[in-house]
């Protein structure tokens, strides 16, 4: 680049790409912070979203002096509008990279309470500054600050050149929080709903995997849904491979009919959206529906697999006595005499075995539970 040399343009390259690479606004102001210091030698480096008018400023600072949260930032806020460059690029919508020296002598300066009060005690003589937005009386900006007056053209040139990838790294940053909030309260909606998303590639890789998805899966996979280099379960990506294959003979896709896992935990339902080149997994969990007459193999009698039934359902002594149409303390007799049959001590444990034998169409009774009537 001109009036740069080849180091130092490599140099300048590599800052830029550092800044795009930001995922978080975090990590784009330590980056930026830490960078633009070995482009331009300075005392302190800081990216500063202020407003004179309104007496705020959000400030960060590296290094960060140990005095500046209590005693000076106050002071800052106080004598903000003294800062040229700032009262610049306000009046002007400027923001090329511009220096205090560029507007006031040393002497002007020093006569200045924001020197006495604020720079003196930063050590800082002159500042590099530019504005990446301007909003009315909001500018944001980054600057240096160094011990001496005066920079380069060099200098200059490189904050020149900065300037406009910053304030795009910035906007990219933004852009990617918001998306990542909106992306995190869909998953919260669909995770209040009992569902999950999961997004693959043609390869039938994932990319982005819910934690609704993940508990999902790890419920009706097990230590098969694993997601090691975006790997998901082989059953899972072979029905992706066979369900976005078009029939050879007629080159269309075959109809899109969910895929139906049945397990002790419940029914999973599988929604495929998309094409070969990428595709959304829509995944629902329907808890298992247990009745009565599936409950007959665990060796109890009806009235004792009806009770079970709607104690699986989650239903209470009083509710159950209700829907049976009998009284409540004969169900707290049937459960007395449901529990030792099953071999169990506690109503959740009975109702995970009516569970089970609800999924598994048939459940072996316990050795001291007898054949039932």
């Amino acid at each position: 680049m001109f009036g740069m040399g080849p180091r130092y343009s490599r140099l300048l390259l590599e800052t830029i790409e550092r800044i795009y690479a930001a995922q978080n606004i975090q990590e784009f102001t330590s980056t930026l912070l830490t960078a633009i210091p070995q482009l331009i030698p300075a005392v302190t480096t800081t990216y500063n979203e202020m407003d004179p008018v309104r007496r705020r400023s959000i400030d960060l600072m590296v290094p960060l002096p140990p005095q500046w949260a209590e005693e000076l930032h106050p002071l800052w806020l106080q004598h903000m509008r003294e800062m040229p460059v700032l009262t610049n690029a306000m009046k002007h919508r400027d923001g090329r990279a511009r220096a205090i020296s560029d507007f006031l002598s040393q002497r002007q300066l020093r006569n200045l309470g924001l020197y006495s009060e604020v720079f003196r005690r930063l050590k800082a003589e002159d500042a590099l500054c530019a504005a990446l937005e301007v909003h009315g009386s909001v500018v944001i900006g980054v600057g240096v600050s160094r011990d001496r007056r005066g920079f380069s053209h060099r200098e200059r040139l490189a904050l020149d050149l900065l300037r406009p990838h910053i304030a795009q790294a910035r906007r990219n940053v933004r852009a990617l929080t918001e998306m990542r909030e909106r992306m995190d309260a869909m998953d919260a909606t669909l995770a209040a709903m009992g569902c999950g998303v999961m997004d693959l590639d043609e390869a039938g890789r994932s990319h982005f995997v819910s934690p609704q998805t993940r508990a999902l899966l790890g419920r009706h996979f097990g230590g098969k849904s694993r997601f090691v280099r975006g790997q998901v379960p082989e059953e899972l990506r072979s029905w992706t491979r066979q369900a976005r294959s078009r029939n050879p003979d007629t080159g269309l896709l075959p109809p899109r009919a969910p895929l139906v896992l049945d397990s002790e935990h419940g029914r999973l339902i599988i929604h495929l959206h998309g094409n070969s080149n990428g595709s959304r997994l829509l995944l629902r969990e329907e808890p298992p529906s247990v009745s009565a007459k599936s409950l007959r193999s665990l060796g109890l009698t009806q009235r004792e697999c009806e009770v079970l039934a709607w104690i699986a359902e989650g239903k209470t002594n009083a509710e159950t006595a209700i829907i049976l149409g009998i009284s409540q303390h004969t169900v707290k007799r049937h459960v007395e005499d449901i529990l030792p049959k099953l071999g169990v001590e506690t109503r959740t444990a009975a109702a995970s075995v009516a569970v089970r034998a609800t999924v598994g169409g048939f459940a072996s009774p316990s050795p001291h539970s007898p054949s039932g009537k």
